[in-house]
């Protein structure tokens, strides 16, 4: 009786649940040393990821953006980014390390053009290269990359990840920057029939470097005489972004002339100003423009300088053949060689679209229909004014269509609204090829806001805010195009000004 007391004793409900406790407590203690031991946190963070404490991967990434552009020996497609994996504990382990990709879609190539190795440490230079035709909408490509480690220091199939900035163009929302750096690239480039139809995006403003006159090409070209003359026409888009390119030098023997030969397609020229242009071409010559097509828009931009061709000549735009001009301005001289050629105008030679909200103060001088900011006139010229010096021609009669505004207004589709001219316009006819001599011709029966020479405006008037905020009604607004400049005392652009 008493030994089972005793064992009875032993096994007492106290006894049993001490003795559970107290290996319950052992175990979770043996536990937390074999966790603590064995635990490791991967930090990713944007360039370095942390295996265990053993070992580290760092990404270096890319810091070049890819582009289609490609021209002779120069080439946007292609960068490296580099992969250094360290911490190893002898030469064996860091032998038995290689990296692998899973590359995204549009990517040509991607392969391990360097690899290097010191006792602890594994480094890789990788080469990517994009084919320049894929689209990337996010603007950027996702490379995934496959560390293979010894065993005993990770997962065998590490798997990290890096990304390469790529602007294809293919939409406005992911253009293709333009600088200094590869501005005669990008002429080449947007020459080709890729190039045509990508959208671009000016990230500074510079000046050209010096070379032989006429070293820039055209954008777009128009092939008369054939089943689709436009074929080769620009149809994507430019932004200058608000900045500026200056010394643009064209010297041609062909028509179709200016930073950009011809535009369709609803191709679009916005927020870009061109400095000490030097622009000579046959028909169809501009500043920025030679012709724009029935849908293109040309918005936001001025130029500056000297344009001078055979005939259909403006500072901004030789031709706009029903696209939309507005929110412009030209302070270039325009002239026709010889004074021999027609349509001749400040800002656009010949208008058969909309031009509005746009003004002129160069020197103009033509043959025949000549005019201080359109010369010929189809379609619509509203809200714009001719503060030019002078608008002559070489036309030795009073009938030669020449006006403050505009030279000719005619056509079913012919409109006039809301224009002003500048009342001490020298404005003559006879002169002479230099623009010399001349006979004054009478604007007094044609001086209205409808008529070929716009309503008489002053000098002193015009140099005012409130007239071009209240008689012209321009947006001077947060969000509108134009704001004033108290040392020109005229309106600049908030976006294509470059100041």
């Amino acid at each position: 009786m008493e030994a089972r007391s005793r064992k009875q004793k032993n096994k007492s409900p106290q006894n049993f649940f001490l003795k559970r406790f107290a290996w319950g407590t052992l175990c979770t203690l043996m536990l937390s040393v074999v966790l603590s031991a064995c635990s490791h946190s991967p930090n990713y963070g944007d360039n370095t990821n942390k295996i265990r404490k053993v070992f580290t991967v760092k990404i270096i990434p890319s810091k070049t953006t890819l582009t289609p552009i490609i021209h002779g020996g120069y080439s946007e497609r292609s960068t490296t980014f580099s992969v250094m994996v360290s911490g190893f504990k002898n030469r064996d382990d860091v032998n038995s390390t290689w990296l692998g990709f899973t590359p995204q879609a549009g990517l040509s190539s991607v392969e391990v053009v360097e690899d290097t190795a010191t006792e602890s440490t594994r480094s890789f230079v990788v080469s990517v290269h994009y084919n320049g035709t894929d689209e990337f909408p996010s603007g950027a490509a996702s490379i995934r990359l496959h560390l293979n480690v010894p065993k005993g220091y990770a997962d065998d199939n590490e798997t990290l990840s890096t990304q390469v900035s790529i602007r294809d163009g293919l939409t406005k929302n992911n253009p293709i920057p333009v600088n200094a750096d590869n501005i005669e690239h990008f002429n080449h480039y947007a020459n080709t029939s890729a190039g045509l139809a990508r959208h671009y995006q000016l990230t500074e403003t510079f000046t050209l470097p010096p070379k032989s006159p006429g070293n820039w090409t055209a954008i777009g070209r128009y092939f008369p005489d054939t089943p689709n003359p436009f074929a080769e026409a620009f149809i994507g888009s430019f932004d200058g972004n608000g900045h500026s390119i200056s010394g643009l030098p064209i010297a041609s023997g062909n028509n179709f002339q200016g930073m950009f030969g011809i535009i369709s397609k609803g191709a679009e020229i916005k927020n870009l100003g061109l400095k000490n242009v030097h622009v000579t071409g046959v028909a169809a010559v501009g500043g920025l423009l030679g012709a724009s097509d029935s849908d293109g828009t040309v918005h936001n931009c001025y130029v500056t300088g000297k344009v001078t061709g055979d005939g259909i000549v403006g500072g901004l735009i030789g031709m706009n053949d029903g696209g939309m001009v507005h929110d412009c301005y030209s302070t270039a001289n325009v002239s026709t060689r010889g004074g021999n050629g027609n349509h001749v105008g400040g800002v656009v030679g010949q208008n058969n679209g909309t031009v509005h909200n746009c003004y002129a103060t160069g020197s103009v001088l033509g043959f025949l229909v000549t005019g201080g900011v359109v010369g010929a006139n189809g379609g619509t010229v509203q809200n714009c004014v001719a503060l030019n010096s002078s608008v002559k021609q070489t036309y030795t009669e009073p009938n030669g269509l020449l006006g403050r505004v505009v030279g000719s207004n005619r056509g079913t589709k012919a409109k006039l609204s809301n224009n002003y001219a500048r009342g001490n316009m020298l404005i003559r006819y006879r002169v002479d090829a230099n623009g010399n001599g001349g006979t004054n011709q009478n604007t007094t029966d044609t001086a209205a806001l409808n008529q070929v020479d716009g309503e008489s405006v002053s000098a002193a008037h015009c140099m005012l805010a409130p007239f071009w905020e209240e008689s012209m009604r321009w947006d001077f607004s947060e969000n509108g195009s134009w704001q004033w400049d108290s040392d020109s005392s005229l309106p600049i652009l908030k976006k294509g000004s470059g100041i």
